[in-house]
This record gives structure tokens, C-alpha cells and sequence, in this order.
């Protein structure tokens, strides 16, 4: 027992063992917000292959659409400026320590919750499914939102001991719940590919998390 306590006294920044609640040298501080270059590098690889694929897949459009004045690379070019501010907002988003967000993750829960009711009273339809909100000439897809907010609410779920994720009532059920609230609201927009996307990924969390497979 006194040894278990021990350990949890430490933790380890940049491969260096330190006492919890102790503050930082400069060069653990420096250690700490290093970049995982392996994340950095798979992140690069999929956003230049969306791209591509984006380009690839549009370009005879875009030659022979009048909206886009001929341009084949107009899509290209929208999709590039999309992906330096996705990776400008990724670069701030790992700047921030991610206790910064705990505080939020029920906030966050309750604000997916209210956009995909929302989406579903004011929504607009569009290649079938009711998930489109406009304000003015901006429009946004709250299920893309709820994808992001659900992992941070997931996250700091599972984060916690008192989640007991293997106890199937106190643990799993509380889990699942609201991550089948949030799925079936997003397929009540008749996003099928979307609800399977965001259940897919609670589900790999919920699994990373230490639940058991059997209550799957």
C-alpha cells in the first residue's frame, strides 16, 4: 500500500520522474510542450491527403461549373485555406494544457446536446439529412461539433476513478447513455455516416477506457 502511494506521487515529464504538485524545471517545462512527432507527422500525411483527394475528386467539376469561373483548382484552393486554419487551431489547441479543459466536459456535453436539438427545429435540409444550420452566409453542421465536444466529455469521464468503467451499473451504463442520446439525435437528422462515425469513436474510447467487452 505504501509503495502504491509512492508511485502516486510521481509522474513522468519528459522521461523525467518528478514529484506530483512540484513545479517545473525550464527543462522539463521545455520537455513538456514538445511536440509528439510522430502525432505531428501522421496529422501533416492525412490533412495533405484529404487535399488531394479533394482535388482529385473535383477538379473535372470545377473546369466545367460556372460558379466556380472555370477554375479547376477552385476547390483545391478553398480546401487548402481550410487546412492551414484547422492546423493554426490544432497548434493552439496543443499549446493549452489539457487540464484547462476538464472544468468544461459536462458544459460540453450539454452544448452537443442543445445544437443537435436545435439543428433538428431550425435545421435546413441538404443532400437529404436535416443537419445544416445557416446564419446568413455562414452554415456549419452541429454533428461535426458534437464529434469534438463528445471526446472531451468522454474524456474526462473516463479519466476519473469513480467512472468504475468495468462495474456495468455504476460505470458503463452512465457512459453509454448519453454517448445514445447524442447518436440518435444525430440520426433523427438522417446522417446515418455521421451517427456511425461519433459512435464509432465513443465506442473506442469507451473500450481505451477499460471497459469490459462483454458489455458491449
Amino acid at each position: 500500500m505504501d509503495a502504491s502511494r509512492n508511485r502516486d506521487r510521481f509522474t513522468t515529464v519528459g522521461g523525467t520522474r518528478r514529484r506530483s504538485g512540484s513545479a517545473l524545471s525550464g527543462d522539463q517545462k521545455k520537455k513538456a510542450w514538445y511536440p509528439d512527432t510522430i502525432l505531428v507527422v501522421v496529422t501533416l500525411f492525412l490533412v495533405l491527403a484529404g487535399v488531394l483527394a479533394v482535388f482529385d475528386a473535383s477538379y473535372v467539376y470545377a473546369t466545367q461549373s460556372d460558379s466556380t469561373g472555370g477554375d479547376s483548382l477552385y476547390f483545391l484552393k478553398r480546401q487548402a485555406v481550410f487546412a492551414v486554419i484547422g492546423l493554426i487551431l490544432y497548434y493552439v489547441g496543443y499549446r493549452i494544457d489539457y487540464r484547462a479543459y476538464r472544468p468544461h466536459a459536462q458544459n460540453a456535453y450539454r452544448l452537443a446536446l442543445a445544437l443537435l436539438v436545435l439543428v433538428l427545429i431550425v435545421g435546413s435540409e441538404h443532400g437529404g439529412s436535416r443537419s445544416w444550420i445557416e446564419i446568413g452566409l455562414f452554415r456549419f453542421q452541429p454533428s461535426e461539433f458534437a464529434k469534438l465536444l463528445m471526446i472531451l466529455f468522454l474524456a474526462d469521464v473516463l479519466a476519473k476513478p469513480m467512472s468504475r468503467i468495468r462495474n456495468f451499473d455504476k460505470g458503463f451504463r452512465p457512459v453509454v447513455i448519453p454517448v445514445a442520446i447524442v447518436c440518435l439525435l444525430v440520426v433523427a437528422e438522417k446522417d446515418i455516416g455521421v451517427a456511425f462515425i461519433l459512435g464509432t469513436i465513443c465506442l473506442a474510447m469507451i473500450i481505451a477506457g477499460g471497459a469490459r467487452l462483454r458489455h458491449i
